[in-house]
């Protein structure tokens, strides 16, 4: 053990609870790691959780030992979306779940707060030019009101200070439209008139690159249908920066 670890209080992993290897200030410089909050082993992990589809970041299983240079998956070859990518560092299963549920319907910012450095690390590690707006998928001001906290606003805030992107307020949320998370897979593509653009900020989104921020991709039909709207409005490319990505179910 040295000085430096001697000076410093024990961090425990947030997964398995086991001490998080610590790196000097000088070796931090030559270091990439996602998070501080957990151990190499879990982030390996939890983070790098295999081939996924290079545009809806769907996890995806290989039967060989070669992973081709671009990997699309079926429903992407049949119906390409509109965005681009989807950049997002974890998998939808125990602990990131948990983390995500507390996060969204409890206000946990500490939970919230590992989760997006964990993006942040994801997006600076893509080769992708930044957008030049962020846009938050809304929520209904009923919904807001009742749970008092709008996770995938304060995600979009803490995006826009890191990478000091502006955020634009494009999008509205209409009532009456089921939410992905209570609702079967069916349903959950059914979201047709579920959002709209705001008329007076159409001018500012023409030609102009665009990342949809978003807590978690399910589906991914909501991405796709506002990333057309936003297409279809001028528009010029669309990625969808998210914490999770839910596999796909057996058999759907």
């Amino acid at each position: 053990m040295t000085i430096f670890d001697q000076l410093l209080p024990l961090r425990l992993c947030r997964s398995c609870l086991e001490p998080v290897t610590r790196t000097s200030p000088n070796q931090q410089k030559n270091i990439q790691k996602k998070s501080d909050d957990l151990c190499e082993n879990c982030q390996h992990k939890h983070i790098s959780y295999g081939p996924t589809c290079s545009r809806c970041a769907l996890p995806m299983c290989l039967y060989n030992q070669e992973r081709p240079i671009e990997l699309i998956c079926a429903e992407c070859l049949k119906e390409p979306p509109a965005f681009t990518q989807v950049i997002c560092p974890f998998i939808y299963h125990a602990p990131v779940s948990h983390w995500l549920h507390r996060f969204k319907y409890q206000g946990n910012v500490s939970d919230g707060k590992l989760l997006v450095r964990v993006l942040c690390a994801s997006i600076e590690a893509s080769p992708t030019p930044f957008p030049n707006y962020l846009v938050s998928v809304p929520m209904h001001w009923s919904k807001r009101l009742s749970r008092g906290f709008n996770q995938t606003d304060w995600l979009t805030r803490q995006l826009s200070q890191n990478f000091k992107i502006p955020i634009i307020n494009v999008l509205q949320r209409n009532a009456g439209y089921t939410t992905q998370s209570h609702s079967n897979r069916r349903t959950r593509k059914n979201i047709k008139g579920a959002y709209q653009l705001r008329p007076t900020m159409i001018r500012t989104i023409k030609q102009q690159h665009l990342a949809l921020v978003d807590d978690v991709v399910t589906t991914g039909a909501t991405s796709r249908f506002i990333s057309q709207l936003l297409i279809d409005a001028g528009a010029e490319k669309i990625d969808i920066w998210c914490l999770a990505r839910t596999a796909k179910e057996h058999g759907k």
